[in-house]
């Protein structure tokens, strides 16, 4: 799935959403263009394929059925996924 098919099931699954609204967006420096996705243990990874211009570099993980979104993740030197 790639991310703008990701973006387009969260907006349809959560109407009220606003995780991919244009003001998140530029709040973290962000663009669509910027990210990567993959499913991994019945999740979605979003993750940024280079840091933001604000030094942001973590990832976000939404529900692979609802596509709700679950928090942030971050990868260590070894490649372990750790959840917050």
């Amino acid at each position: 799935m790639s991310p703008s098919e990701l973006k387009r099931n969260y907006e349809i699954k959560n109407p009220c959403g606003k995780f991919f609204s244009r003001e998140n967006m530029t709040f973290a420096g962000d663009t669509m263009a910027n990210f990567g996705c993959r499913k991994e243990k019945g999740k979605y990874l979003l993750y940024r394929k280079n840091k933001t211009r604000k030094g942001f570099s973590g990832g976000f993980i939404f529900d692979a059925q609802t596509f709700k979104y679950l928090g942030v993740y971050s990868f260590d030197g070894i490649g372990f996924i750790h959840y917050h």
